[in-house]
């Protein structure tokens, strides 16, 4: 069914799941909904937009090609030895009795599934931001504290969606899956129960020490952001070209570079060192079966090199820019304005893209000060992390 292995029983000390929900039902969310059907797992799929639901209630399944999960999975009521996922409308039925609930929406709208979930969690449940972007699990925690939830939930947060996937005639093509994907979790303590827990569903994850480091593996922004803004008029054609067209070497060897730049340098003032480069990681993710000596340090000769990227076209702007933008680059930026990081070009991309969409972008970013954690300094951060019990300010990150 799929290019990982995934183990016949759970791994040593973690309960077996059985039941899985996944919030949004865009390409990722139905590739995990598959992914844990092909696993064994009692499935439910929800969506906040009923044409979505129509649509797969109509096709009678979510019909997968490409590299991974190939086949088709039927949607409705199971019958017999037959089955299948769930749908519903309502995100109280979708997670009642779920272990694992994975959001798969963008991040500018994870306060609002927390807000939506808040009165219907309960104990034990695990909570997978797909991905998380810049602190995903954290600003998850602070919308749950303030609808004063007091089951005791674990949030987690992946540093990438597991799967790079094109839609082509309404089936999902997997082009690649990643290898390179980290989770870390809240409790910081519970992250590798839960990548044990995870990893019965999505078998190439990896245990990440904590969201700080999830938060700055994440290169997205780099290569999806500067692309789009650069090349609107060739991005907004009928057909957007495809990602290694845009990203030359000229554009991967001043602007992403010096972006990527940013990030490393923000990421080292926060304690976060030994993270790859934004090529680096192209090759970590799909290009385990290169060699060492020809993996190339230039973004736009590793996206030539890999296969998975030839049909991965460039986004249309829309939320989805929105969403990169708003949760990976103006919190980059302003976490590197309080360690005296200046960040020039995720600052110039911030505000060309409030310029192209007509929206105040960094009004609408996560910042240090709306997830709760700007009186703590970058360089305790994340050595707090680990001990609740440290101080009042770092404790309340810890439990709901």
């Amino acid at each position: 069914m799929g290019a990982f292995a995934r183990p016949s029983e759970p791994l040593s000390g973690s309960r077996a799941i059985s039941s899985v929900a996944v919030l949004g039902a865009g390409p990722i969310g139905r590739l995990i909904a598959c992914e844990a059907l092909a696993a064994g797992k009692e499935v439910s799929l929800y969506s906040a937009f009923a044409e979505e639901l129509t649509d797969l209630k109509a096709k009678g399944g979510i019909t997968v090609r490409g590299a991974h999960l190939v086949g088709t999975y039927g949607v409705g009521v199971s019958v017999g030895d037959s089955p299948r996922v769930r749908l519903n409308a309502g995100i109280d039925k979708a997670i009642e009795g779920a272990e694992v609930i994975f959001v798969a929406t963008p991040a500018t709208v994870h306060e609002t599934y927390a807000h939506l979930v808040a009165d219907h969690l309960r104990d034990g449940q695990i909570v997978v931001l797909v991905p998380g972007r810049f602190l995903g699990a954290v600003a998850f925690l602070e919308a749950l504290r303030g609808h004063g939830v007091s089951a005791s939930v674990k949030i987690a947060e992946l540093s990438e969606a597991p799967y790079l996937v094109v839609t082509r005639d309404g089936q999902l093509n997997v082009a690649a899956v990643s290898s390179s994907v980290h989770l870390a979790s809240l409790p910081v303590e519970t992250g590798r129960d839960v990548v044990e827990a995870v990893s019965q569903i999505l078998p190439h994850v990896h245990s990440a020490a904590d969201p700080l480091e999830t938060t700055f593996r994440s290169v997205t922004g780099i290569f999806y952001v500067a692309p789009q803004l650069l090349n609107a008029a060739t991005v907004d054609s009928q057909t957007p070209p495809l990602l290694s067209e845009v990203i030359g070497p000229a554009l991967s060897r001043t602007v992403l570079r010096k972006l990527d730049d940013e990030r490393l340098e923000v990421a080292f003032r926060y304690g976060i060192r030994d993270i790859p480069t934004a090529a680096q990681w192209l090759y970590e993710a799909f290009g385990e079966s290169l060699d060492a000596e020809s993996r190339s340090s230039d973004l736009a000769t590793a996206l030539s090199d890999l296969e998975a990227f030839d049909e991965v076209r460039i986004g249309r702007g829309g939320p989805g820019l929105v969403d990169e933008v708003a949760n990976s680059l103006v919190p980059l930026a302003d976490a590197g304005s309080r360690c005296a990081v200046p960040t020039p070009v995720s600052d110039t991309l911030i505000s060309l893209a409030s310029c192209v969409l007509d929206i105040d972008v960094r009004g609408l970013g996560r910042t240090m000060t709306s997830l709760g954690i700007d009186q703590i300094l970058p360089r305790d951060l994340r050595r707090n992390m680990p001990r609740p019990q440290a101080d009042e300010q770092t404790a309340k990150w810890w439990t709901v």
